[in-house]
């Protein structure tokens, strides 16, 4: 538990993780609000700190990152009395790219202000899984162009 005089409010914590989805997709680290070195977890490894240096943590690389939009935002969860923050989206690739969407949650530990700590968990969802199936979208985004090829008919 934070002490109370720590804790921020819901919007403000809100603001600080869209800071890093914003960042993420204008691939520039400066508008995220993070501390310098902050660590990031992708299923369990950490991703930072291991190349050493100042430049491997929560927000380096982002200039490079293959991404054209963080789409379908979702915060379900604001915990200010532990400064934790669920976020969820899935990542939209720029056009030609051949990495899959991203199906995400990240789990955000604040502290003072900026992102600590960030643990996520991610899926790859097929091109024609609808996904995210949730508002604004609802199941409709992104489906593969083509349509789908018809089921055998049963032997008779």
């Amino acid at each position: 538990m934070l002490p109370v005089n720590e804790r921020l409010p819901r919007d403000r914590l809100i603001a600080i993780v869209n800071s890093y989805f914003d960042g993420i997709t204008s691939h520039d680290g400066e508008v995220v609000l993070a501390h310098k070195g902050c660590n990031r977890y992708e299923n369990g490894t950490r991703v930072t700190g291991r190349r050493g240096g100042d430049h491997d943590d929560c927000v380096s690389g982002l200039a490079g990152f293959d991404l054209a939009n963080v789409a379908g935002r979702r915060i379900p969860l604001v915990d200010d009395e532990q400064g934790v923050v669920l976020g969820m989206a899935v990542f939209i690739r720029k056009p030609g790219s051949n990495r899959p969407r991203n199906a995400f949650s990240e789990w955000f530990w604040i502290e003072d202000g900026r992102i600590r700590n960030i643990w996520t968990a991610m899926f790859y969802p097929g091109a024609e899984r609808p996904v995210p199936n949730w508002p604004p979208y609802e199941g409709n985004f992104p489906l593969a162009t083509a349509p789908a090829e018809p089921a055998p008919s049963p032997v008779k």
